[in-house]
């Protein structure tokens, strides 16, 4: 089934064994794909394996900064906060490169990661200033992610979320966010093709996206 209101739940005899394993798979674009991720990630469904190598990439990314506190409340609250930095945007490329992007459409991409679920009203001030300093690789897919939606939607997005466009809140904060990349060194994206897709939210009300009343502004 498809559609909106679509569930599931299992039901597990636990009376003679009460170790319940299940391994998920995720793809935007189809089923034997999500297969294809789990043969990739998870194939030997062991459990223990997955959460070492899980242990061990958590404890990379929060050694990415060591500070001195005075309490250990301290640390928790930093160590927390830096948890959460690292929970999205969120990765939606299966592990033969493609995607389902804001068009609707498979797409493969080329020389990067796509993301998406990207919070840009609440995000362009801090999270991506912090993004490009500690993990700019990262920074670099985030704004191929950008422009690829651009591309596909026909302006940049504001708040897209899974495989649409929500369109919520206001400004061009994509614009923000490419323009700091920018701004502190990152330059491996065409900017030139960059800047045509930001004039179409720019100079008016797009037919997708972009500045909201540009005209109402404008006129």
């Amino acid at each position: 089934r498809t559609g909106s209101d679509v569930g599931a739940y299992a039901r597990f005899d636990t009376t003679t064994d009460d170790d319940v394993q299940v391994a998920i798979a995720v793809s935007f674009l189809d089923v034997a794909r999500a297969r294809m991720n789990l043969d990739a990630e998870a194939a030997d469904l062991d459990f223990d394996r997955v959460r070492s190598d899980a242990e061990a990439i958590w404890e990379r990314e929060l050694a990415r900064i060591e500070i001195e506190g005075r309490s250990d409340e301290d640390f928790r609250l930093f160590y927390t906060a830096l948890y959460h930095f690292s929970l999205m945007p969120t990765l939606a490329t299966d592990v033969d490169g493609h995607y389902r992007g804001l068009d609707g459409a498979e797409h493969v991409a080329d020389g990067f990661t796509y993301y998406t679920d990207f919070s840009l009203w609440d995000t362009y001030r801090t999270f991506h200033p912090l993004v490009t300093l500690l993990r700019p690789a990262l920074q670099r897919d985030f704004v191929h992610s950008l422009i690829a939606m651009a591309e596909q939607w026909g302006s940049f997005p504001r708040w897209p979320v899974g495989t649409v466009e929500t369109g919520g809140m206001l400004g061009d904060p994509a614009l923000i966010v490419l323009g700091d990349s920018w701004a502190r060194g990152m330059r491996d994206f065409d900017v030139a093709r960059a800047y045509e897709l930001a004039r179409v939210s720019a100079d008016g009300d797009p037919p997708r996206g972009g500045r909201t009343a540009m005209s109402s502004y404008l006129g």
